[in-house]
């Protein structure tokens, strides 16, 4: 687990981003379509993954080389396992209905109407499942 953290916060400083662009460049680099790889990240509220991927992407241009640089495997043997466990690990997180609630209720901010009124009901609707 500590390798895991040592290689995202690496990567975060080497490409001035945060830990969900490095996650979203890993699962882009892993073969992931890009606006599969957005939501299952980003979890946005509307539709249009794509648009939302790429116009992200244009915003935060150091993620185009982040993903060049995991595609180009430049990234040793040992920490390219660690790369791998730290995907399967988000994908576990994800799997989690309290990591998942949590991660809506952060989306709450600066929410106003009918898109804070969505995620409250995905939020009413997790809490219900067992």
């Amino acid at each position: 687990m500590e390798k895991e953290k040592n290689l995202t916060a690496r990567l975060m400083k080497q490409f001035n981003c945060e830990a969900n662009d490095v996650y979203f460049a890993m699962l882009i680099s892993k073969g992931l379509p890009l606006a599969e790889a957005y939501i299952a990240i980003f979890r946005p509220l509307t539709a249009g993954g794509a648009t939302l991927a790429r116009k992200h992407i244009m915003e935060n241009p150091q993620i185009n080389s982040l993903i060049t640089y995991l595609s180009a495997e430049k990234i040793d043997k040992t920490e390219n396992n660690v790369l791998t466990e730290d995907v399967s690990m988000l994908v576990e997180s994800y799997k989690d209905k309290d990591f998942i609630i949590a991660e809506l209720i952060k989306s709450l901010n600066g929410l106003t109407g009918k898109d804070r009124a969505d995620v409250l009901n995905r939020i009413a609707d997790l809490q219900q499942m067992k």
